[in-house]
């Protein structure tokens, strides 16, 4: 059965939505058929990490007025597509919010034509945080190893194990930290280790130009690891349109 990953990032600035576009681009890259999904309004944008802000496609938009069941089929093929990985994300001129009903139809009729929806997840307290943690079936927390990034970890990884019944934590190697410390954080949290998140370089190239993260490197085999624990698995053919499904906004 496909399944709902979310990555969320306990402070600001560790790199949630670059280990989110990882995974999704590894995962495809690995045969899983993947769609990757921007659950943060008010973010930096997922498809800008991925490189599509400027595809044609439909956003969040597009679907704000979509009622009742939507057609997994049709919506994945109006998809921005980086590669094979689907993309649905925000409009950053204008980020129309859908009401939780909509996003529940949307990560539903997705989820009917993927093996795993990856979502870059809205930290505690921002909009859309509660609906996702209901559809979410694990979540991946991500924290820095700095005396302030471990201090709002302690906070969010508290009320994410309160509402997520699996939850993973990543720990991004920080520069300076001392060498073991990203092996000490889980049991400092009381988390199981996911993996390490190594700081690439190439990342903030790729972004600079406009591409997804790097295809190799320290990045890559970190989240390869990390996926061989995910096991996110490969699904037969997408099924044919559910009867009754509603169509819904036109792309721009």
């Amino acid at each position: 059965m496909s399944r709902v990953i979310s990555v969320v990032g306990t402070a600001g600035g560790v790199g949630s939505s670059v280990l989110a576009a990882a995974l999704a681009m590894r995962a495809s890259h690995l045969g899983a058929a993947v769609v990757a999904v921007d659950g943060r309004p008010y973010g930096g944008g997922l498809d800008v990490v991925l490189g599509a802000d400027e595809l044609p496609g439909i956003r969040w938009r597009d679907l704000a007025d979509a009622v009742g069941p939507l057609d997994g089929v049709e919506l994945f093929g109006r998809l921005p597509l980086v590669e094979r990985c689907g993309v649905l994300s925000f409009d950053r001129e204008m980020p129309l919010v859908p009401g939780g009903e909509v996003l529940a139809a949307v990560v539903a009729a997705l989820r009917d034509v993927s093996d795993v929806v990856v979502v870059d997840a809205p930290r505690a307290g921002e909009c859309w945080e509660g609906e996702l943690a209901s559809l979410s079936d694990e979540v991946v927390a991500l924290t820095g190893t700095s005396v302030t990034a471990l201090a709002s970890a302690a906070a969010s990884v508290a009320h994410l194990d309160a509402v997520h019944d699996v939850l993973w934590l990543a720990c991004r190697t920080d520069r300076g930290a001392a060498a073991d410390l990203d092996q000490r954080v889980p049991d400092l949290l009381d988390v199981p280790l996911l993996g390490a998140v190594p700081t690439d370089p190439k990342v903030a190239m790729c972004l600079s130009e406009g591409r997804p993260p790097p295809d190799k490197g320290p990045l890559v085999r970190a989240v390869d690891a990390m996926l061989g624990r995910l096991r996110p698995v490969q699904s037969p053919p997408p099924p044919a349109p559910r009867s009754g499904a509603r169509r819904y906004g036109r792309a721009s």
